[in-house]
């Protein structure tokens, strides 16, 4: 930036900071206009001026925005809760959903006029999830209890060496608790037991 464009750069800044202060108008009677902020000197026609108010803010209805705070808060919690008990609820996103059940057994997803949809489809001990996202966000969950060997049937391929051989990596993580490890090992036992 050349000399003259910084000078230039700092008269108007000087300029827009005189003219946000100023208080006064006042024409001389040579016809010369200043801005000020003391009152004009005598002789010349003063005008003041006031700046513009400044909108006042909304007053927040307390009520209504403790409850607002309150039910975000609720939701977070139970989706905190959802994950230290390894189980799905409405509202998490995919990455909290990878946290509380780890990978799914088992993926469906469904395009639609509206947009796309997934279900889920998790495998455990006594029960099968169905969970269906928009991609985002858990839309919805279903929990089936008892015998899942429909849901095997219908399920699809057997998983391949590669992703059995990645999920007894991700087995290995320092970060498992002592719960996922094992359910973990339960998952790759099931993969490798398919089709046999």
């Amino acid at each position: 930036m050349t000399r003259r464009i910084r000078l230039g750069l700092f008269i108007g800044l000087l300029t827009w900071s005189a003219l946000a202060q100023a208080m006064y108008k006042c024409s001389a009677a040579d016809g010369k206009t200043s801005f000020q902020d003391v009152p004009c000197a005598a002789g010349a026609k003063a005008e003041a001026i006031r700046p513009a108010p400044r909108p006042a803010a909304e007053a927040p209805s307390a009520a209504t925005d403790w409850k607002k705070i309150n039910s975000e808060l609720d939701a977070r919690l139970e989706i905190q809760r959802a994950i230290e008990e390894r189980r799905p609820v409405r509202g998490m996103t995919r990455a909290q959903l990878d946290a509380a059940m780890g990978p799914p057994d088992g993926i469906n997803i469904g395009d639609y006029p509206g947009g796309s949809t997934e279900q889920l489809t998790y495998e455990r001990t006594g029960a099968t999830w169905y969970v269906y996202t928009d991609k985002v966000f858990v839309t919805a969950v279903q929990q089936q209890s008892g015998s899942n060997s429909s849901a095997r049937a219908n399920r699809g391929p057997c998983p391949s060496s590669v992703a059995i051989r990645n999920e007894e990596v991700s087995a290995t993580s320092i970060g498992l608790g002592n719960a996922e490890r094992a359910e973990r090992q339960r998952r790759i036992s099931r993969m490798k037991e398919c089709g046999r």
